[in-house]
């Protein structure tokens, strides 16, 4: 008996070396996480979240309206509607758009994820491919790939309306920064042996859809999730905020 639990506990005490050992370089990790930017996928999410935003302002603003007896006036044309939409919004992209833009929510979920997924030899293998030129545009590729799986996720779920006031300008970025990126990232596959063999290759595969497919899904995460939390503070906040502005409203149609 004392033997069998002498060998159950070697037996555990070398899974867990054996573990410890396989894991790659959290360094590494981080280095083969910054090749890439995700600067488009960032542009879609921030035009879906000024959105929001705006929608979110616009009900609160339309409700109070209503509930105040404010009259026709009292629509997005007015001076002061739109002066109480910008105290909210602004706000709302300072702190919420731009702590999603920043990505740093997303670095330590992508390198668990290659913690996860790739060995050490992976990981070696992936920051040499990605650091010669072939390898710098199949980076891209994924890149890209990432943004249109982003927008896919909002556009095709009819969630991104189109011809929304407001967001001509968040609208721009990613249009420009869309084009440019779908230019840059094109290259002769016929010329680059080494890239199509990565492509095709078990790790090349793995890779591809380890970040399109799983960190699409954290983007997409954590773009609804600042939606709610957009919300939640404009039900919480906004009356009070754009109070002023309301009153302000009252006394130019009383005078």
């Amino acid at each position: 008996m004392k033997d069998s639990v002498l060998v159950r506990l070697a037996a555990a005490a070398a899974l867990v070396f054996s573990v410890s050992v396989s894991a790659a370089d959290p360094a590494k990790i981080g280095d083969l996480v910054k090749h890439h930017e995700l600067k488009t996928a960032i542009a879609v999410g921030q035009l879906y979240l000024k959105q929001e935003a705006l929608f979110a302002a616009r009900d609160l603003l339309a409700r109070m309206g209503k509930e105040q007896n404010l009259g026709p006036d009292w629509n997005p044309a007015n001076a002061n509607w739109q002066r109480a939409e910008q105290e909210l919004v602004a706000p709302l992209m300072q702190d919420y758009g731009r702590r999603f833009a920043d990505l740093r929510w997303l670095t330590p979920q992508w390198v668990a994820l290659n913690s996860a997924e790739f060995a050490p030899e992976d990981v070696d293998a992936l920051l040499a491919h990605f650091s010669t030129e072939v390898g710098k545009k199949q980076i891209q590729i994924v890149d890209h790939m990432v943004s249109v799986y982003v927008m896919g996720a909002y556009s095709f779920t009819g969630k991104l309306k189109e011809n929304v006031p407001g967001v001509e300008q968040e609208l721009r970025n990613m249009q420009t920064l869309y084009h440019d990126e779908d230019r840059d990232m094109r290259f002769n596959v016929r010329d680059n042996p080494d890239g199509q063999a990565f492509a095709v290759s078990q790790l090349g595969r793995k890779y591809f859809v380890s970040v399109i497919q799983k960190v699409t899904g954290m983007i997409t995460r954590e773009i609804d999730t600042t939606v709610l939390r957009m919300r939640d503070v404009v039900a919480g906040e906004g009356a009070r905020v754009v109070r002023p502005l309301v009153e302000e409203y009252r006394r130019a149609k009383a005078g």
